[in-house]
């Protein structure tokens, strides 16, 4: 009964552009979700951690996720934000090793638990599911090289724009306001840079209404004037772009 229930969801469910799973054919889908278990994580949960051995990989059917790693000194630095239709824990599953990385819930996660064995059969005896899967890999390291590259060659406000945009349609729901919970610390892991030079962007982001904050949690009123924003950021800062706060839900476009 959950099997049929997980194949009627994978074939209608619209994954986010540019995941895994939108990559995927949908029979192959499908068959990848039947291999595992339904798991449901509380917000704040460890959904693997760094150092554990890599017994399993996990499919992200819905909520947020963040990847850190330990400086060593009992502090977790941010990497990276992972969402809906994304398979996590597949390299160090491949590799035959230890987690490199601890991944924590930011809100309730549901996901389908597979067995390191069973998706190392899986991928064995379909060959375009290997090429899915290096592709996914190549993927990883190719935005870890952009973002290498983006931390060198930009200032703080618009290397900050730039992240908030690829972070944000993660967390957008029906045309509501995109509510990221990360705080200004983790934003200034995300992109290299000082807590005090990002508390700065984020007051000019804010002035321009291209952003609202709360308590850990950094809201994206509109990604439409977000968007605007970040093309001409860094040309045109005498006249910087406005956002609507909120109050434009750009129908027209």
């Amino acid at each position: 009964m959950e099997n049929a229930h997980t194949a009627r969801e994978s074939r209608i469910k619209i994954w986010p552009d540019d995941s895994f799973a939108e990559k995927l054919p949908t029979a192959t889908l499908t068959e990848l979700l039947e291999l595992g278990r339904e798991i449901r994580h509380p917000a704040g949960a460890q959904l693997m951690r760094e150092g554990q051995e890599a017994d399993f990989v996990l499919f992200i059917l819905s909520g947020q996720a963040k990847v850190v790693i330990s400086d060593g000194k009992g502090n977790d630095l941010l990497l990276s934000v992972v969402g809906p239709g994304e398979l996590i824990g597949e390299m160090a599953c491949m590799e035959g090793g230890r987690r490199s990385a601890t991944v924590i819930s930011l809100n309730p996660v549901h996901s389908r638990k597979i067995a390191a064995s069973t998706f190392l059969e899986f991928v064995e005896k379909r060959p375009r599911m290997a090429v899915f899967v290096a592709s996914l890999i190549s993927k990883r390291l190719r935005s870890a090289d952009q973002r290498r590259l983006m931390l060198t060659a930009s200032q703080v406000t618009a290397r900050l724009v730039r992240v908030i945009g690829i972070i944000s349609p993660m967390f957008e729901n029906s045309g509501e306001p995109a509510k990221i919970p990360l705080s200004q610390n983790e934003w200034a892991q995300l992109i290299n840079a000082s807590e005090v030079s990002v508390q700065r962007a984020f007051r000019e982001l804010r002035k321009s209404k291209i952003i609202n904050t709360k308590y850990r949690t950094l809201v994206v009123p509109c990604i439409p004037c977000l968007d605007r924003f970040t093309q001409p950021q860094e040309k045109n800062t005498q006249n910087p772009i406005m956002g609507c706060g909120g109050t434009d839900r750009h129908r027209s476009e």
